[in-house]
């Protein structure tokens, strides 16, 4: 492992974890431990568990007590306890005592529920020394279980405890005593002579009954795991990508993000390999987990991206294994069935058209043609019949998204949000979306440029037509009057203007009678405060576009309540609304009518500067409203929304998105602006630095006014987007023997890389 130094006031987010390219995975054994450099009990860190939540706590610690007194007080170490090694499954920490000892702490994860480690204590001093070493456990179980305690088994002196399933027993050498005063701990004494070191080798194993736990901790004890531990280190060593900058704390995080990225992997078989990523693993229980009974991602595409963002080039194995899962799902339909967070729809929702991206970037670090020609036919059923349902390649409406879950925004959606009290409720399906269609072209493009490698003419002539026609769909959403993309109803191809805006009680009919400048689409919300409404319907009469009269009924399921809120958007567009008929409602529900709005910006219409296909001017005018600051303010990155016509919805905090905010970063660095990306870089790196020392982790979203994280630590799409780092510094790794450099290096200071 290659030596940092990390103590309590740096960037922080060290997890243990079983590494899936050395043991199985077992989900009901997966057990993930956390480091807290800065715990309020009486120890100077301590490792902890929930045992995905079959325990309240689980810690782990080591004191010394030298003249009956535990050193623990900040003037007691003349070297405060320090990360100086890390990898997934093993840790190292130094500290010192008032320069007359020294020690080491080890803690090792080689099978899925043991935790090994040793203490190496060295005396600095000139004069001998006397004290005691103590290894000690504080175990709250939940519900029925025993909380650890001193135990003697086989006259073997040990820790016991229980809880649910679980049996965890602490063993050490050295012959220890057991005590419970001030908490359950295990004391081995030491007496060492100037120079001299003594080494306590210890475990923790947490199996289902006391015998097995008892014998595995005691043979753990006996053997020599270190050479495990070396050979795990050195192969460790090869895969990480070594960054040194003028930032010390930027240099761990990209040290943390690698390791954290590489926690996610899972192994599903001990003698075959056969590994995949899971989003939460370090955060929830993966009993359950039907992406991972499956054996596939359980990732969504964007997701992919910004793991590639970390793990790329090193890991390009894994990367290639995460490709074919998603090919492998591709069902008849050209359908890759996302993970979303809260779909309540049974339909299947497609991921997002990312894929033949993804593997264009994988065979550009490692050019297997092979790879891509048995890629080719699923990649073509994904694009063609998922995305572009098997349309010829002429002009017609682009594809829209099914659900704004596609996006894996979260606050910034407001507009089309159903969940949340702030949401709009626009029905998404109804809109063009500028980042379907960059993601659209970014595809096509990657689809012609695999075609051209494995001498697919026609099908490079096809892809061909298709960017043409796709390109111009994505530069006709740019509104002039705006400087930016925006959405565009995808009937009309217009982002009009508000023109109607009335709410209160519910009475039927409700005559508006009011033309409107442009044909317009309508949008109506509900709100109750008893029951909800059973037999509900809404009926809309107006005039259409041509001058007709035209009625539009609405009702279940496409009325269909939540939270004690409904909306609705009209299929058919009006140039007029002269009544409204409400049946079914409570007398004292209230509504709110207006013609949809497409004009809210939110960040995904800033991707089209990462598609590669819109106009030079288009393109300076984003990058300039990123910067001048006049717009929006990107203080600590990219907001996910900002207000613009209309004010942001009452108390909405909005999130900046560490995943967006790499991909519209991603496209500033590929077309030429290094400098507007490096600011906006530094700016994300000041709320994911503040979150890594304040708050212990990665985090995927930041408040946009504090900088203070938003949800759940180390997930993937939190990661530290170390490839856009390198890019925007002018380098580009593809092996240990390959590197592209160019251009000059916009960051304040030199960038050193070593792999």
């Amino acid at each position: 492992m290659h030596a940092i130094a990390v103590d309590r006031t740096g960037p922080k987010a060290f997890i243990l974890a079983p590494d899936g390219e050395f043991s199985a995975f077992e989900p009901e054994h997966d057990q993930i431990w956390t480091l807290d450099l800065d715990p309020p009990d009486a120890s100077p860190f301590h490792l902890h568990t929930t045992y995905h939540l079959r325990v309240n706590s689980m810690r782990v610690f080591s004191n010394l007590l030298m003249g009956h007194r535990r050193l623990i007080k900040p003037d007691d170490f003349s070297l405060p306890p320090t990360v100086t090694a890390y990898a997934p499954s093993a840790i190292e920490i130094e500290y010192a005592f008032n320069h007359q000892v020294a020690v080491r702490f080890t803690g090792f994860i080689p099978e899925p529920d043991l935790l090994v480690g040793s203490l190496c204590i060295k005396n600095t001093f000139s004069q001998p020394i006397a004290l005691i070493v103590e290894m000690a456990a504080i175990l709250i179980p939940l519900g029925q279980g025993n909380p650890i305690h001193p135990d003697t088994i086989d006259h073997n002196h040990v820790l016991s405890g229980k809880t649910e399933e679980l049996f965890p027993i602490l063993f050490t050498s050295g012959g220890p005593t057991g005590t419970s005063n001030p908490y359950p701990a295990l004391h081995v004494p030491v007496t060492l002579a100037p120079n001299e070191v003594e080494n306590i080798q210890w475990v923790l194993a947490s199996k289902t009954s006391q015998t097995s736990s008892f014998e595995a901790a005691r043979n753990w004890t006996a053997q020599d795991w270190h050479k495990d531990l070396q050979a795990y280190k050195k192969s460790h060593q090869k895969k990480m990508v070594f960054i040194k900058t003028g930032q010390p704390d930027w240099d761990t995080a990209f040290y943390l993000a690698q390791i954290n990225a590489r926690s996610h992997l899972v192994n599903f078989h001990q003698t075959t390999p056969c590994t995949a990523f899971s989003r939460k693993r370090l955060t929830n229980p993966l009993k359950a987990a039907p992406g991972i009974k499956k054996e596939r991602p359980d990732l969504t595409l964007l997701e992919a991206l910004h793991l590639s963002q970390v793990l790329l080039p090193s890991h390009i194995d894994y990367l290639l294994k995460l490709a074919e899962g998603f090919i492998a799902c591709i069902d008849d339909q050209g359908c890759l069935c996302s993970h979303n967070r809260r779909d309540i729809t049974t339909t299947a929702i497609n991921d997002s058209p990312l894929l033949a991206n993804l593997c264009l970037m994988l065979y550009e670090i490692c050019p297997d043609a092979a790879f891509l020609k048995q890629a080719f036919p699923h990649l073509r059923r994904f694009f063609d019949i998922g995305w572009l349902k098997n349309k010829k390649p002429e002009p017609a409406n682009l594809p829209t998204w099914d659900t704004p879950e596609q996006l894996q925004l979260d606050f910034g959606l407001f507009n089309f949000e159903v969940w949340e009290e702030a949401g709009s409720g626009l029905d998404i399906r109804t809109a063009l979306s500028p980042a379907l269609a960059a993601m659209l072209l970014r595809e096509a493009s990657a689809m012609k440029q695999i075609a051209h490698i494995l001498g697919e003419r026609s099908a490079r002539s096809w892809y061909a037509q298709w960017i043409k026609i796709i390109q111009e769909a994505l530069n006709s959403l740019w509104v002039d009057a705006n400087h930016h993309f925006s959405y565009q109803d995808y009937q009309t191809h217009h982002t009009p203007q508000r023109e109607i805006y009335d709410f209160g009680q519910i009475q039927s009919p409700l005559k508006i009678d009011k033309p409107f400048s442009q044909p317009q689409r309508l949008q109506i919300s509900f709100k109750t405060r008893e029951k909800y409404p059973k037999k509900t319907s809404v009926r809309l009469e107006g005039v259409d576009s041509h001058g007709e009269m035209i009625t539009e009924l609405i009702q279940p399921p496409a009325l269909h309540w939540i939270n004690q809120r409904a909306h609705i958007t009209t299929q058919k567009i009006f140039s007029a609304l002269n009544v409204v008929y409400f049946e079914g409602f409570n007398p004292d529900d209230h509504f709110l009518i207006k013609t949809a709005d497409y004009s809210q910006p939110d960040i995904s219409c800033l991707l089209p500067v990462w598609s590669g296909g819109i106009r030079k001017e288009h393109l300076a005018s984003i990058s300039k409203s990123l910067i001048d600051g006049e717009t929006l303010s990107c203080a600590f990155g990219i907001p996910e929304s900002w207000h613009f016509n209309h004010p942001l919805p009452d108390g909405l905090s909005m999130p900046v998105n560490v995943q967006w905010n790499t991909l519209v970063l991603d496209g500033l660095a590929r077309e030429g602006y290094a400098e507007e990306a490096m600011t906006l870089f530094t700016n994300l790196m000041t709320p994911i630095i503040r979150g890594l020392k304040a708050f212990n982790g990665f985090y995927p979203r930041f408040d946009n006014l504090t900088g203070l994280p938003i949800g759940a630590a180390n997930t993937i799409a939190g990661l530290v987007p170390v490839g856009l780092f390198l890019k925007i510094a002018g380098i580009k790794l593809m092996s240990p023997e390959r590197v592209a450099v160019w251009g000059e290096n916009p960051f304040p200071w030199p960038v050193e890389v070593c792999w």
